[in-house]
């Protein structure tokens, strides 16, 4: 089956480019390379991150090779040997601490302040993996310990981050 989404369906569009960004680039890593399709939800990881959209659509579940990705289209074919997706769910945190960030920023100002609102609480994140965050304006962040993961969360989007420890730096003079 094959999966197009053309620029009048944006809502979806935008959704599913959200999804496509955080799955695996390394073909030797078969089975996250693909877009899991389930019903009314698209999954994606490389293994550091994992994106969700809850978006309804009448696609058949299973999993799926992108073939296109660009700011107006999407196309992914169905593929029956995409191996095994990783139990996702169990990947999902359940914090109940979170901040909130509001309002159109500038892309930097917006990842200023994720950034020192993580690391506030002794999180850090790979700051790569926040680029796809800044087309919505408003993201609540829930966190736990440092070490656990980090979910952000607009509307029917969802972003999986999985800290990094930050060790100080020691310099030695000679």
């Amino acid at each position: 089956m094959k999966i197009e989404i053309p620029k009048c369906q944006a809502e979806l569009l935008r959704a599913l480019r959200f999804v496509i960004a955080a799955r695996s680039k390394e073909q030797t890593r078969y089975g996250i390379s693909h877009i899991k399709v389930e019903k009314n939800k698209f999954i994606a990881t490389d293994g550091k991150r994992l994106h969700i959209a809850e978006v309804e659509h009448n696609y058949e579940v299973g999993m799926y090779e992108v073939m296109k990705c660009t700011q107006s289209t999407v196309v992914m074919l169905k593929n029956e040997d995409a191996g095994n997706f990783p139990n996702y769910q169990d990947v999902v945190p359940k914090h109940e601490k979170f901040f909130s960030i509001t309002g159109s920023y500038e892309k930097s100002t917006f990842l200023t302040s994720i950034l020192v609102g993580l690391g506030k609480v002794d999180v850090f994140v790979n700051s790569n993996f926040l680029q796809p965050l800044l087309e919505i304006d408003t993201w609540q962040v829930f966190y736990g310990e440092p070490d656990r993961p980090v979910l952000f969360k607009a509307n029917k989007l969802s972003a999986i981050l999985i800290p990094f420890h930050s060790e100080p730096v020691i310099y030695e003079t000679i």
